[in-house]
């Protein structure tokens, strides 16, 4: 695990340990889309699908078995996103009509208005992420880097 909580760099922590005798929802339970496929390419049911997200960690997931068809998306967007990428896929592959999804456009907020969201961003205990305007934009340091926020 890593983290830039002492401003100095990235860091290599040893990550917190897991009961792996007890289930958990939502943080104790981690996945990567082959594990999604091996459920669905064994499960014995001809239709599922499964979707949600994790406010905490900002992404949402869908995983869709159809007969044959399967759809996994991950997205490091929140919710409704993934399920809306999943639902074009298989739009697109029936040869159905399809939307673009969440198309986004930006929009400009004054200096007064971004002046309120500077400040540091706790993801946890440990873990802060310092927000602050520069030359009327607004910036985050995730760990070395500058990140430049858009509305």
């Amino acid at each position: 695990m890593y983290s830039n909580y002492r401003g100095e760099g990235l860091e290599l922590h040893i990550s917190p340990v897991q009961n792996e005798t007890e289930v958990f929802a939502s943080r104790g339970i981690k996945s990567t889309p082959e594990d999604l496929l091996k459920l669905l390419q064994n499960s014995s049911e001809d239709s599922i699908s499964i979707s949600g997200y994790l406010a905490s960690d900002g992404f949402s997931y869908t995983a869709t078995k159809k007969g044959n068809l399967i759809i996994i998306v991950l997205s490091n967007r929140r919710h409704p996103i993934s399920s809306e990428i999943a639902n074009s896929i298989e739009s697109i592959l029936e040869s159905k009509d399809y939307e673009i999804p969440l198309l986004r456009k930006e929009f400009i907020l004054n200096p007064n208005q971004l002046k309120r969201f500077e400040g540091k961003y706790a993801i946890n205990a440990n873990v802060s992420m310092p927000v602050f305007v520069e030359k009327d934009s607004l910036f985050v340091m995730m760990g070395p880097n500058k990140v430049h926020l858009k509305a």
